[in-house]
């Protein structure tokens, strides 16, 4: 009887049922339901795009409105990725160190 956590993503419980003379058992019962916890990315898209993916317009490596600003770096910066904006700082380049 019980909770477990299976590595899926899946949430089991299980008791007993009782009754009968003096509450003996009388069957076994297990329910299970399926979740997913969204990340912090994942909420962030699916308040902008309606979806949790990283594909087609919430995608990290596009950039839905054509700001110059790509929507991984929209997400890091607490950018509206659907509204157009400027680059909060710059990034500085010093050999293979990029900076911003």
């Amino acid at each position: 009887m019980g909770l477990s956590l299976t590595g899926d993503g899946d949430l089991r419980a299980r008791g007993r049922t009782s009754g009968g003379i003096y509450g003996s058992s009388s069957g076994l019962v297990t329910q299970e339901a399926s979740f997913h916890i969204n990340t912090p990315k994942e909420a962030w898209r699916e308040s902008f795009f309606g979806m949790i993916e990283d594909v087609g317009d919430a995608a990290d490596m596009f950039d839905y409105d054509r700001d110059g600003i790509l929507n991984l770096l929209e997400w890091a910066c607490g950018l509206d990725p659907t509204r157009p904006d400027v680059m909060p700082g710059s990034l500085v380049q010093s050999d293979a160190v990029i900076e911003f």
